[in-house]
């Protein structure tokens, strides 16, 4: 974990790559559009060590209708650092 820049003054792409570089034994897709992040975020969140861990979707469902849970891609990308160094750590 320690490879994985802290998502700050780096690109939607840029980081999303290295998070599947770094997490390829989980097969996460790549982004390919930035402005489908929530999409993109929402599968990682689902998926193997990420599902484990708690990492939370970008949107929810509320009153049937799809919620955001975070502000921007940067807002989610911290959540997801902050408790992946957690993880590392123990």
């Amino acid at each position: 974990m320690a490879q994985l820049p802290f998502p700050q003054f780096i690109s939607v792409k840029q980081w999303a790559a290295e998070l599947v570089r770094i997490y390829k034994k989980d097969r996460l897709p790549v982004l390919y559009d930035e402005t489908k992040w929530q999409e993109w975020a929402n599968i990682v969140a689902g998926s193997g060590v990420f599902r484990t861990n708690g990492i939370p979707s970008a949107t929810s469902i509320k009153d049937s209708k799809k919620a955001d849970s975070f502000k921007s891609f940067e807002e989610w990308a911290k959540a997801v650092y902050i408790i992946m160094i957690k993880v590392k750590d123990k």
